[in-house]
């Protein structure tokens, strides 16, 4: 399941917020199922003027701009990189324009953008998976000698019954001090690897 949350815009911004198969703009909460497309204009450096993100429930782009839409919101330059990694993680289509929401433009000069912003959802899924992975790949056990994760664990070193520290505890601390040779420290956790033959500890 996919989750996202940031803020877009400036004074106030609008909150969205992508969890399962919905995602909520500010006040507004639309089924992802319902969306047909999604009209995207980056942010224009040359004339500074807003980037928007426009959700389509009819495929059409609006025939005008307007800031307070529920199914749209605008963003500033450096928050472009938080637009790609939302427009990531949406199985949408993705339209991408120039200028105001009424112009249509044609041409190469628009197939490349829509080129370029493919290519860059491509790095930033990728992007994306690897995290995952590494994240996935950090909780498993890895053998130091091969990296293999085919290892099988062998149990924990703790110390056994100690009857020096049990005769020290009683002196110390009386007859319920005797416990103390039984509260032996936690030692470390012992591992089998099956790739390479070789026994391994780890600290938990």
């Amino acid at each position: 399941m996919n989750n996202f949350e940031a803020k877009f815009g400036f004074l106030p911004k609008k909150k969205v917020i992508l969890k399962g198969d919905s995602i909520s703009i500010g006040k507004n909460e639309f089924a992802l199922d319902d969306i047909q497309c999604i009209y995207y204009r980056p942010f224009n450096f040359s004339k500074n003027e807003w980037g928007s993100v426009y959700f389509s429930f009819d495929g059409e782009k609006p025939e005008q701009e307007n800031l307070f839409a529920k199914n749209v919101f605008n963003f500033t330059n450096g928050q472009t990189s938080a637009v790609n990694e939302l427009l990531a993680l949406l199985d949408i289509k993705v339209i991408n324009t120039r200028g105001d929401f009424k112009s249509q433009e044609k041409g190469e000069d628009l197939e490349l953008q829509q080129r370029q912003l493919d290519e860059k959802r491509e790095r930033t899924q990728a992007k994306i998976a690897a995290m995952r992975d590494k994240k996935e790949m950090s909780k498993k056990i890895i053998c130091p000698n091969c990296q293999s994760t085919d290892v099988s664990f062998m149990g924990n070193d703790r110390k056994s019954f100690s009857v020096g520290k049990a005769a020290a505890g009683t002196i110390l601390t009386g007859g319920v001090g005797a416990l103390a040779g039984f509260t032996g420290k936690k030692g470390k956790n012992q591992w089998f690897c099956k790739n390479c033959n070789q026994v391994f500890e780890t600290k938990k």
